[in-house]
């Protein structure tokens, strides 16, 4: 796929120099969650990026604002968080992560895209630059975007598709919209905090805070009484085990009769079909 800019993003120096630095960062980086880079430059006073081709459209035109069920949420959030994780280890932030950023392949594979790119550059081109899913400190400085900001815009995404509701400070919890462990509205809360500091490390870190709080409760086990011993009878003909001999043997007849009427079934099946 190749995507060309406009001359006029080219004569942005903010724009320009973030496009130079993270094209060359994306370039080195290789992984099933990311839209891979293949080469990049500028022709003509248009910086144009060659990247792999991706046959789908955006998270946000595949959801649509709708419920995206739990399991499969959970899913592509891992999946997203994988590729987010990946690119910080080459030193990547994201910075302005959205469902319009992110590509699902035929096989609903996420790709992310646009890193370093900013709020003007989408996969999408009917975007519409949602700020709901931009961390606070990015909305106030585009430059203070860290690993944590990207897990805010995680947290943001995951809030959406489990809900159909986009997030707000003011949101209610998500469990009272969706029916979800109350235990998934405090991961979203420390994701979410307005403070970069006081959220989870990384996407990974906050994808298995998900993965635990989802988990059923495991079920204490009531202490096993001892089964009561009965003394076996010293002599005479158990009657029981006579009874239970005569119906594994009806059992056995019903069977055998069965199998030869799925045969001669099956055979006049064939026959017909000849």
């Amino acid at each position: 796929a190749l995507k060309v800019f406009s001359p006029t993003l080219a004569a942005d120096d903010t724009f320009r120099r973030s496009f130079e630095t993270s094209s060359k960062l994306a370039a080195g980086l290789r992984h099933h969650n990311l839209i891979g880079i293949l080469d990049s430059g500028v022709v003509g006073g248009m910086p144009y990026l060659v990247m792999e081709f991706v046959p789908g459209k955006s998270l946000a035109r595949s959801t649509r604002g709708q419920v995206v069920e739990f399991g499969q949420s959970l899913s592509i959030i891992g999946a997203i968080c994988d590729g987010l994780a990946r690119a910080h280890e080459a030193g990547l932030v994201h910075g302005h992560l959205d469902t319009f950023s992110i590509l699902l392949n035929q096989q609903a594979v996420p790709k992310i895209g646009n890193f370093g790119l900013g709020r003007i550059v989408h996969t999408d081109p009917d975007a519409q630059v949602p700020r709901h899913f931009v961390a606070p400190e990015v909305l106030v400085d585009p430059s203070a975007a860290t690993n944590a900001s990207d897990v805010f815009s995680a947290a943001a995404i995951f809030h959406e598709l489990i809900t159909g509701q986009p997030y707000s400070p003011g949101s209610p919890p998500a469990s009272t919209l969706c029916g979800c462990r109350p235990a998934i509205d405090a991961i979203l809360k420390r994701a979410t905090d307005p403070d970069p500091a006081k959220r989870h490390g990384d996407p990974a870190a906050f994808h298995a805070a998900l993965v635990k709080a989802a988990e059923p409760p495991r079920q204490t086990a009531a202490p096993s009484t001892p089964a009561p011993q009965h003394p076996l009878p010293k002599s005479g003909f158990d009657t029981k085990l006579l009874a239970k001999l005569a119906i594994i043997v009806v059992l056995l007849f019903a069977i055998l009769f069965t199998w030869e009427t799925l045969k001669k079934d099956r055979a006049d099946r064939e026959k017909q079909n000849r």
